[in-house]
């Protein structure tokens, strides 16, 4: 007898039609029906039968334990986890935003709330990563290594491949007596002396990155015909962050402190081209930070505290950010610690880096979503 869709489960032989990706479905009172999963929401399941390719969309709190855990498996690798901030601990930080200004545009802090971040995984890298830059045809680059670390390198990667070496970086602990020309020699094929990069893609796809936030070390640039070929096209500079930005893809705009600076590109120099942005506070700094747009960002607070830990070292707050000037504010969303963040210039998807709670690393794919 054929049971109507809006029935619960029947029982069904696996026949040689099922499909690939066809499953047991058991239901609450052991029935069950071969049948592929279709799409799911927090309620139901749609699956498909083998037998008929029928379309039943079945209660999720008819199922079996293990069929409620498979569909919320799906959920979470379709539409990704959603995580809220608690704003408990940053109530006692706000009053030290004062304002932002983006170029002469003034924005008062005003808290806006939290704003929450829909996040899924799409791999693992194996060490943290301080800078990642996606290209227009889609090719992600990042970089990993503070000076303290063996693994100081420019990779790129992708979520089938994993990661791939392209430029290893030496770490060359002691400069005493060096001369500008042995300097000079070391960075051209990629001896430093420090590194904590951040990177980006130039309009004509090569690579620029600086050496990070803790010493004035320039852009360098990346020869697209010899990767190991470093090109200094300025000194003077550290950042936390490093973007050419879709709508300004002439420039670069570095994050250090609490400014963005932007800087004019040419293919043998970077010059300083104003201010255009500044957080207005006490004791902020901006750690990893990215502009979606002229009139929006998002980044990684810092804001030290009067509290040392066992090293002798200021404990700060770390919060992540959404300033947005036409909202004329500001929101709080969820991680305490931003890793690198890039966005996609053809599609505009945003990736970031991540810590997993057993201390591993992921690249996750990530939009905020207003409560």
């Amino acid at each position: 007898m054929k049971l109507p869709a809006s029935h619960v489960l029947c029982f069904l032989l696996l026949l040689p039609l099922a499909g690939l990706n066809a499953r047991t479905w058991t239901d609450s009172q052991g029935r069950t029906l071969e049948a592929d999963y279709v799409s799911a929401n927090e309620t139901s399941v749609q699956v498909q039968r083998v037998a008929d390719q029928q379309v039943f969309t079945l209660q999720l709190v008819q199922l079996c334990p293990a069929d409620q855990a498979f569909v919320a498996e799906q959920i979470v690798a379709e539409q990704g986890v959603l995580h809220t901030p608690d704003e408990f601990e940053f109530a006692h930080f706000r009053p030290r935003i004062v304002g932002f200004k983006f170029g002469n545009k003034r924005v008062p802090a005003n808290y806006l709330g939290a704003i929450s971040i829909r996040e899924k995984t799409l791999g693992s890298v194996p060490y943290w990563m301080d800078g990642m830059s996606i290209g227009k045809d889609g090719e992600i680059i990042m970089s990993s290594g503070n000076g303290t670390t063996p693994h100081m390198k420019l990779i790129t990667w992708s979520p089938e491949a994993g990661e791939r070496d392209i430029v290893p970086l030496v770490y060359k602990k002691h400069e005493q007596g060096i001369t500008p020309d042995e300097r000079s020699r070391d960075e051209a094929r990629g001896v430093f002396w420090f590194f904590g990069g951040q990177i980006a893609h130039d309009r004509d796809g090569e690579v620029l990155f600086t050496l990070g936030a803790c010493c004035d070390n320039g852009i360098f640039r990346v020869d697209s015909t010899h990767p190991v070929r470093l090109k200094r096209l300025n000194t003077g500079i550290s950042s936390s962050s490093l973007q050419v930005p879709p709508w300004d893809d002439r420039c670069a705009y570095i994050a250090r402190g609490n400014y963005i600076w932007k800087y004019r590109l040419s293919r043998n120099d970077a010059e300083q081209d104003g201010l255009v942005f500044t957080i207005e506070g006490d004791d902020i700094f901006m750690a990893s930070t990215l502009m979606l747009s002229e009139d929006a960002l998002i980044t990684c607070l810092s804001m030290p505290t009067d509290e040392v830990d066992e090293r002798g070292m200021r404990v700060s707050g770390k919060f992540g950010i959404y300033i947005d000037r036409k909202a004329n504010g500001y929101y709080l969303f969820d991680d305490a610690y931003l890793g690198a963040m890039a966005r996609n210039p053809s599609t505009g998807q945003l990736l970031r880096v991540a810590k997993t709670e057993d201390r591993k690393y992921e690249v996750r794919e990530f939009e905020l979503v207003t409560n």
